[in-house]
């Protein structure tokens, strides 16, 4: 019976949920640290969506904190990667393409954020990326 879980054991693959943990980023904002001056200091970011009679569209936005308006966002009827990839292209142009130093863009551990090319592209453009807690909806509060 020993040798036998042995053999299953070793037929195991790799756990995805693990390998997903190692490209997260173990930065949090915490909620009582006061706001930086910086109207684009900390930006905001969801992917929500809608039903409409029988199609689904879905919406990525991204809000400044110190103004909360919506400064970017793009409407798609798929969660294709384009969504997140076009809402901050169209940021960088609202930008100017100008960032400064310490803008954090904080959003949720959803499979755009954590796509290992959506990150590539965030440091590229010069944003800091923090993501919430796993299962913790509260620091997504500001934007919904």
């Amino acid at each position: 019976m020993r040798r036998a879980e042995a053999e299953i054991a070793l037929l195991r693959t790799e756990n995805d949920f693990l390998k997903k943990l190692e490209r997260i980023e173990k930065k949090e904002v915490g909620r009582n640290k006061a706001l930086p001056s910086n109207k684009f200091a900390l930006i905001w970011t969801i992917v929500k969506q809608r039903r409409f009679s029988r199609m689904m569209a879905y919406l990525s936005c991204v809000k400044a904190s110190m103004t909360r308006e919506i400064v970017s966002f793009h409407l798609s009827s798929s969660l294709k990667m384009d969504i997140a990839y076009k809402t901050i292209d169209k940021l960088m142009i609202h930008l100017g393409g100008i960032v400064n130093p310490g803008t954090i863009l904080h959003s949720d551990q959803s499979m755009h954020y954590t796509y290992p090319e959506f990150q590539h592209r965030v440091k590229k453009l010069g944003l800091t990326q923090l993501m919430s807690r796993r299962g913790n909806c509260w620091d997504k509060d500001p934007i919904v």
